[in-house]
């Protein structure tokens, strides 16, 4: 497959080609333009002026209107007007969240002592500040902690919760994660 021939332009190049443009501009817009009617009726537009031996009617146009559209005028803002200053602040929301990537929702750990791991993924990356908190049905698991990877060890068998909570320094929850339904099979003891 070839690859597009590639087009260089020099900044002087393109420089000279557009000031070259701008300064034919005004040229072109006067240059006269004629109206000329035809015996049989049509009209037709012609920067050439027409041949004297031919029989059509012909019109020299003014060509030196040039469309306008009226510029946007503010009004003053007065104490009588009512209008106060407003200063314009822009600020940039930044959306934090968490999420469980494994286990996917609905995940059955297959039978054995219980053991699985929990991993998170965080965005943006956590401030110095912030800690996560894994919570299995509602309840914390360890304390809170900047790692996005838990072990779960002996859980016991059916249907587990799990959440985890992103927390600012103070403890409040910030970001908390969609839930994931886990089903922990074990053998049972009879």
């Amino acid at each position: 497959m070839t690859q597009p021939a590639k087009i260089t332009i020099r900044s002087k190049d393109l420089t000279a080609v557009l000031l070259a443009a701008m300064l034919s501009w005004p040229i072109v817009a006067q240059s006269d333009i004629y109206k000329v009617t035809h015996p049989d009726g049509s009209v037709s537009f012609t920067d050439q002026p027409p041949r004297d031996d031919d029989s059509s009617t012909v019109e020299l146009l003014d060509n030196n209107r040039t469309n306008t559209i009226p510029g946007f005028e503010p009004k003053p803002e007065t104490a009588e007007t009512g209008a106060e200053t407003v200063q314009s602040v822009t600020t940039e929301v930044i959306l934090k969240s968490v999420r469980i990537v494994s286990p996917m929702d609905q995940t059955t750990i297959p039978m054995g002592p219980g053991h699985f791991s929990v991993l998170a993924d965080v965005t943006p990356e956590l401030a110095p500040d912030e800690t996560l908190q894994l919570l299995m049905d509602d309840t914390p698991v360890g304390d809170p902690t900047t790692n996005t990877t838990w072990d779960l060890r002996f859980v016991i068998r059916g249907e587990h919760s799990l959440v985890i909570n992103r927390l600012d320094s103070t403890g409040e929850v910030i970001a908390t994660s969609e839930p994931v339904i886990v089903y922990v099979l074990r053998p049972s003891i009879r």
